[in-house]
């Protein structure tokens, strides 16, 4: 009867596990889904970089991090264990970055003309990523990069 249960449990597991990308990937991402708002990362399980890329327009100005941003975060981060990761931004224009984690908030370095990032150990949780502008209504075609560090 265990037996049985098992092989039951299993083949419900199998197919669960078929639109997943670990399940073909081999990543170990099993979050890191083709919804573009959001990443995951997870230490120690052969995370090595992701890319999204998106549009913003500068819609409010923060006194925290230089620059306009939209008024939701542009996408979700979920980190399930810790780890030292990079966010780089790099846009058509200068890009800013913020990074909003519950209470803690963390604002890109402008690294070149066109790049800012922000690299740092990144505790358990969710947190929102920001794409913005340096001006009021200014507009940035991005491409953002989590890199383990």
């Amino acid at each position: 009867m265990a037996r049985i249960m098992f092989v039951a449990l299993f083949a419900l597991w199998a197919v669960s596990m078929a639109g997943c990308p670990a399940a073909t990937g081999g990543n170990g991402n099993s979050d890191l889904n083709d919804d573009p708002s959001t990443v995951a990362v997870f230490a120690g399980d052969g995370f090595v970089a992701t890319t999204r890329a998106g549009q913003a327009t500068g819609q409010q100005e923060t006194a925290i991090c230089d620059g306009w941003f939209p008024l939701e975060g542009n996408h979700v981060l979920n980190i399930r264990d810790g780890v030292s990761l990079t966010v780089r931004i790099t846009g058509d224009t200068e890009p800013r970055l913020w990074v909003l984690c519950g209470q803690s908030n963390f604002c890109g370095t402008i690294v070149s003309e066109n790049t800012a990032e922000l690299s740092r150990f990144w505790n358990t949780g969710s947190c929102e990523v920001f794409a913005g502008t340096p001006d009021e209504s200014g507009e940035l075609d991005y491409t953002l990069e989590f890199i383990a560090n």
